[in-house]
C-alpha cells in the first residue's frame, strides 16, 4: 500500500535508491538521504522552502 501523496515534495519519483533532489533533479548514487540533504542545504538555501520545513513534509515511504 502507498502512503505518498501529492503532499510529498518526492511526490511521483521512485521509492528507494537512488536518492533524487526534488528541486533540481541531481541523482545521488547513495542510498542514505545525507548527501541529498547537504545539497539541499548547500546549493538550495534560498529555497521557498527551508529545509526542515522541506524535511517534515517528505512521506514515511520515501525516508526509508
Amino acid at each position: 500500500m502507498t502512503t505518498c501523496t501529492t503532499r510529498c515534495p518526492m511526490w511521483g519519483m521512485p521509492i528507494g535508491s537512488p536518492r533524487t533532489c526534488p528541486l533540481c533533479g541531481q541523482v545521488f548514487k547513495d542510498t542514505k538521504w545525507d548527501a541529498v540533504e547537504d545539497h539541499y542545504r548547500s546549493q538550495h538555501k534560498d529555497s521557498a522552502i527551508p529545509h526542515e520545513e522541506w524535511w517534515d513534509s517528505v512521506c514515511n515511504e520515501h525516508r526509508n
